[in-house]
């Protein structure tokens, strides 16, 4: 006889996310995303360039994303944009 395996019990038991987890995250992401993208054209420069430390985390989040590794792409873009949302980072935007 063949055996009936929950797909979120075998992601949990091997340490992966499941289904549920796995949208709320992404939906989490993309609400984030909406928020980084005018705070990060508030922090560029005239000339679009944005501070090489945005840009790099920017390239971390991206990164994430495309190794499936959602959870830790949510933590990075919710930390840059609560950083860029701040009130200081707006007297200093490319600090």
């Amino acid at each position: 006889m063949g055996q009936v395996i929950s797909l979120d019990d075998w992601r949990q038991r091997h340490g992966r996310t499941s289904v549920a987890a796995l949208s709320d995250a992404l939906a989490r992401l993309e609400g984030t995303v909406r928020r980084l993208d005018p705070a990060v054209r508030k922090a560029a420069g005239d000339d679009g360039s944005v501070d090489p430390r945005i840009e790099t985390e920017i390239l971390e989040i991206t990164g994430a994303v495309s190794g499936g590794r959602t959870q830790e792409a949510l933590q990075r873009a919710e930390r840059l944009a609560d950083l860029l949302e701040h009130p200081a980072s707006r007297t200093h935007p490319r600090a």
